[in-house]
């Protein structure tokens, strides 16, 4: 929800130019030990405005803080003509550092003016600490040591909704929302937070409404962020996802676009359903779609969206967990506590459970399954089968890769981007971890090798693990020359294999 077009604080006419042409000299004093330049480009940026030339002083001025980033002054004169010219995530930014390094009268309100106008896109990492709302900041680790270094740990932050939050209207039913509640997504090594979901709803549900508000915001946070740190950036929505809590309609979820409806939020739900509903519809729209199905639904990406992210969210319970730095803080008038987001872990059992049955499923009908072009629910089933064990054997990276490589929409494309992206896997060395029961029950293992000479390296590999019906010994061996295709594996729980081309060793 991109900022307004409007003047901030009469700063777009002249009486206000000329009054910041005649500022005092003493306000742009400087103490002598912090450097000569900053005070030569504040000069300069003085000298400019009393030329007219607004863009030359905003390069002075941007000239300043770069040599010295807490220089308040140079940061409340760059949001004044940021403003003015319309840039308004750079207006909102420079305001909350001057208010963040060395508060003026005047300053909160500015501070206040800008964000009248909606919240920004993007916003400076220590931007939203002067926002006068209540908020809570959340960091969240993978959990998954096949993930780099790089992938965790992530911040998220949402905020409250405030009284004067700017009506909004769902592009696709017309409902009508005066409130809302807005997420941000800092990446690992970022110096800038996004937007990425803005829940809406109406104060006419009362503070419940706001609680719920908060609490489906908090859980899509962590979901994006588990997301993007196991698939990377592959079908990732580049624009922020709104989410509509309505009061009528069904009860139920609907994807369109960038949108997630979600119909009358005030019918009874569980908690375990409230999460079934939000993670299905943020898997039709972050996740890239199989849909060639007339059963259960056409598109397979909402499924989906469940397995895997009721898995990674019940793996973070632990390490993985996100947790709210500091306590929250109540809103003054609405009465709203922004609580830290639960997730018990019945509330994610449901999904891993179907999961664990798809991916049996594959597991017995095995890669050439005619289930492959089915399009009822058992091949829907069959794919979210094959996309789970994938990502569950060989890690999110292939399964990412896979996706990525799919030319289709189709069941049988995506194996075919399964294939290649084992194929290149395995050039530097693919890793097969064993799954561990119920969803195996005693079932083989798959993996897929292009043609070639191959040794495979056992871990927690016992008698009976073998490789297309040969026994893998403890220790790394030659498992000869083999013809390209999927081949099975018995392997007991625990147990990983690497698949290397013999001639790298």
């Amino acid at each position: 929800m991109a900022l307004g077009r409007r003047p901030i604080l009469g700063l777009g006419c002249s009486p206000c130019l000329r009054a910041v042409v005649l500022l005092p000299i003493a306000l742009f004093a400087w103490h002598a030990c912090a450097g000569a330049d900053p005070q030569v480009a504040l000069d300069e940026a003085r000298a400019a405005v009393a030329r007219g030339d607004r863009t030359g002083a905003i390069a002075h001025l941007e000239r300043a803080v770069n040599e010295d980033p807490e220089l308040a002054i140079a940061h409340r004169w760059l949001s004044r003509f940021y403003a003015q010219k319309g840039l308004w995530e750079k207006a909102l930014d420079s305001a909350a550092a001057a208010l963040l390094l060395d508060p003026e009268p005047g300053d909160r309100e500015h501070l206040d003016s800008l964000l009248d106008a909606g919240f920004p896109e993007s916003v400076a990492r220590r931007t939203p600490d002067a926002f006068p709302f209540p908020a809570v900041r959340m960091m969240i680790e993978a959990g998954d040591d096949r993930l780099a270094a790089s992938a965790g740990p992530w911040e998220a932050l949402f905020f409250a909704p405030r009284d004067r939050e700017a009506p909004a209207a769902a592009p696709k039913f017309g409902w009508k929302f005066d409130r809302a509640c807005h997420g941000y997504v800092l990446r690992p090594g970022a110096q800038r937070w996004r937007l990425r979901f803005v829940v809406h709803y109406s104060s006419a549900g009362g503070v419940e409404r706001g609680e719920l508000a908060a609490r489906c915001v908090g859980l899509l946070l962590r979901a994006a962020c588990l997301r993007r740190a196991h698939l990377g950036a592959v079908g990732l929505r580049r624009d922020p996802v709104h989410v509509w809590l309505g009061d009528g309609g069904e009860p139920g979820g609907e994807s369109w676009g960038a949108n997630i409806y979600l119909g009358d939020a005030a019918a009874p739900r569980g908690p375990g359903e409230w999460v079934r509903q939000i993670i299905h519809e943020y898997g039709h729209a972050a996740l890239p779609g199989v849909g060639h199905f007339v059963q259960p639904e056409p598109w397979a990406s909402g499924r989906l969206g469940e397995h895997l992210l009721s898995r990674w969210l019940q793996r973070g319970r632990g390490r993985g967990a996100a947790r709210p730095l500091g306590p929250p803080r109540r809103p003054d008038k609405s009465g709203l506590a922004i609580e830290h987001p639960w997730l018990a872990a019945a509330d994610l059992d449901s999904p891993v459970a179907d999961a664990d049955r798809c991916v049996s499923l594959f597991l017995r009908s095995g890669p050439a399954s005619p289930l492959i072009a089915d399009r009822s629910a058992a091949g829907m089933d069959y794919y979210l089968g094959l996309a789970n064990y994938i990502e569950r054997a060989f890690g999110g990276k292939v399964l990412a890769q896979a996706m990525s490589l799919t030319a289709g929409t189709t069941c049988e494309a995506f194996a075919v981007g399964v294939q290649e992206a084992l194929r290149r896997a395995s050039l530097a060395g693919v890793e097969l971890r064993a799954l561990p029961a119920p969803a195996t029950a005693g079932l083989g293992h798959w993996t897929y090798l292009p043609a070639g000479r191959w040794r495979a390296a056992g871990r927690g590999c016992g008698a009976e693990s073998t490789f297309n019906g040969y026994r893998l010994g403890p220790d790394e061996c030659d498992i000869g020359l083999v013809a390209a295709g999927w081949h099975s594996m018995a392997l007991p729980p625990g147990a990983a294999v690497t698949f290397r081309p013999a001639m790298n060793r």
